[in-house]
């Protein structure tokens, strides 16, 4: 693990991202949109999902919309802003602070479903490193950060 470094939030501005949060940041292999219907289809989103998925999509403000090189979601943001809005297949999640999300789930979340007697649970609020903005394992340990 000699080529990771152990940094504490003050230094973030001092070290390049990985390679991957680069290429997120800078749009490289990002496919753009200019109407949401048409990046429904093209994630592609389930019909029993779209009702819930336009309903968010019209209560918050975009200007910009794509799909990243993963393919995993639909992200709506302001100009020049991150996003906002992120839609998945089964769920979506609404930025409410640094780190912080609201997620509603759609009617195919794969949690469950009624048939399989889906019981409620708590969900907890995912804690993300600050340096890879990627949700932490159980140990609160970035896998990368070591």
């Amino acid at each position: 693990m000699a080529d990771r470094v152990l940094v504490d939030p003050g230094s973030d501005d001092e070290l390049e991202p990985c390679v991957w949060t680069a290429d997120e940041l800078a749009g490289t292999g990002r496919e753009y949109f200019d109407d949401p219907e048409a990046a429904l289809e093209a994630l592609p989103l389930a019909l029993e999902n779209r009702p819930a998925a336009r309903e968010l999509i019209a209560t918050h403000d975009h200007d910009e919309i794509w799909i990243p090189n993963s393919r995993q979601y639909i992200a709506f943001a302001p100009t020049g802003r991150s996003g906002l809005l992120f839609v998945n297949r089964g769920f979506a999640d609404v930025r409410v602070g640094a780190g912080a999300y609201a997620r509603t789930e759609f009617p195919t979340f794969s949690g469950g479903s009624p048939a399989t007697g889906r019981s409620a649970r708590a969900v907890a609020e995912p804690v993300v490193c600050p340096v890879h903005h990627m949700t932490l394992p159980a140990s609160g340990l970035c896998d990368d950060c070591g």
